[in-house]
């Protein structure tokens, strides 16, 4: 019964392109399929495995929901509505630099590349509260490309979430300073809404090392309503703002 149950389940799934948003977990498909109520109940090792390697396997072909959390200036937003989102290099700092140069506000000679090639995601909306989401939403520069010219362009950019679906195989997942598996967070996002999972299990964020294209309109700035759905995040709190 388990094993035709999985199974038909399985070939329905890899048929679709499904989002999974870990802020709407009754929209899952894997829940309407029954999958991962089979963990709702005491369940045996096999059985465990067995549902974790179906939600492995299920999600190559599927899309998750993201944010990215940054501040720009004006002419930086432009470039990436033209090019995407950018790994952090050498190349986006000398780029970075440049436009800073250009709004009045250079970067002081210090400051270091320290490049990480790394495009940083959250993917709660409880994890864009401003004591979460907020350094990145203050601070120009991003998690570590430029950090020390913090203070000299932030007030002359603006804070801005970009939330898209993107191909869950197309990301690495973390946990604090560990890679983890994605398919272990979804079980435990699942199993928190009937029961006291603790909070940093269902905690990750995911990273991208290559150019993420993104449209105009999920760009969104504080002026946005949707911003201020998303996060609480308030610039006033830090910057005189006209």
């Amino acid at each position: 019964m388990l094993q035709r149950l999985l199974g038909g389940a399985n070939s329905r799934m890899a048929a679709r392109d499904d989002v999974i948003d870990f802020d709407n977990v009754d929209d899952w498909p894997m829940e309407r399929t029954g999958w991962l109520r089979l963990l709702e109940h005491s369940a045996g090792h096999e059985q465990e495995a067995r549902v974790e390697q179906l939600v492995r396997d299920c999600l190559q072909g599927s899309r998750i929901r993201m944010y990215h959390c940054t501040r720009l200036l004006a002419s930086e937003v432009e470039a990436i509505k033209r090019e995407g989102l950018r790994p952090p290099s050498t190349d986006l700092a000398r780029d970075k630099r440049e436009a800073a140069s250009a709004a009045g506000r250079p970067v002081p000679f210090w400051a270091q590349d320290d490049p990480s090639d790394k495009i940083w995601f959250y993917h709660r909306r409880a994890d864009l509260d401003a004591a979460i989401a907020g350094p990145m939403l203050r601070s120009w520069g991003g998690k570590e490309l430029l950090a020390a010219s913090r203070g000299f362009i932030d007030s002359a950019a603006q804070p801005y979430i970009i939330a898209f679906d993107y191909p869950i195989k197309e990301l690495k997942y973390v946990f604090r300073i560990s890679h983890c598996r994605l398919e272990t967070r979804i079980i435990n996002q699942y199993l928190a809404q009937s029961s006291s999972v603790a909070p940093e299990d269902t905690a990750f964020e995911s990273y991208a090392d290559k150019p993420v294209l993104v449209e105009e309109r999920n760009i969104i700035p504080t002026r946005d309503v949707r911003f201020s759905a998303l996060a609480n995040y308030c610039d006033e709190l830090h910057f005189h703002v006209a």
